[in-house]
C-alpha cells in the first residue's frame, strides 16, 4: 500500500487511488481536446496558442502528448500493477499540467490558468506520495548500514 490508496477499497482486486483517477479523467480530457484541435475539429476547451501557427502550435501539441502519454501510463501501470511505470505516468502529467499552465499564463489569461496549475500540483503531489514511502526505506537502510555494530 502507498500513501495514495484508499485502505480497504479495490477495483478487480487492484487498489483504488482517488487522485490517480482524478488526473485520469482530467489528462485524457485535455488529451482528446488537444488531438481536437490538431485535426482541425472545434476543442471544447481553449488551448494555449490556439489563435497562433508555429511555436505556440508546437507547445500545445507536446502539452497534449505528455497528458496522453501520462494517462496511457497510469492506466497501464494500474493493469499490471506497476508501481514505477504509475510514478513515470505521475511525472509525464505534472509536465503536461504545467506546460498548460505556462502557455495560458503566457496567452495572459492568468484566472483561467488556476485549473491546470491545480491538475499540475496535485500530479506533483501524488508523485511525491507514491515515491515517500520508497524514499524513507532507502534513507533507513543506509542509516541501518552505516550504525555502528
Amino acid at each position: 500500500m502507498t500513501r495514495a490508496e484508499l485502505v480497504g477499497v479495490q477495483i478487480w482486486g487492484r487498489p483504488f487511488k482517488p487522485l490517480a483517477v482524478g488526473m485520469i479523467v482530467g489528462g485524457t480530457t485535455l488529451t482528446i481536446n488537444t488531438v481536437l484541435a490538431f485535426l482541425g475539429l472545434h476543442p471544447g476547451i481553449p488551448i494555449p496558442g490556439q489563435s497562433t501557427t508555429g511555436p505556440g502550435t508546437l507547445a500545445a501539441l507536446l502539452m497534449g502528448i505528455f497528458a496522453g502519454v501520462g494517462v496511457f501510463l497510469m492506466v497501464l501501470a494500474w493493469v499490471i500493477r506497476s508501481q514505477r511505470m504509475y510514478e513515470w505516468g505521475l511525472l509525464l502529467a505534472f509536465g503536461g499540467w504545467v506546460s498548460r499552465f505556462v502557455g495560458i499564463t503566457l496567452d495572459g489569461d492568468n484566472w483561467y490558468a488556476l485549473l491546470p496549475l491545480s491538475f499540475a500540483l496535485m500530479a506533483g503531489g501524488s508523485y511525491v506520495l507514491e515515491t515517500m514511502d520508497a524514499r524513507a526505506r532507502r534513507k533507513l537502510a543506509i542509516m541501518w548500514r552505516s550504525a555502528p555494530q
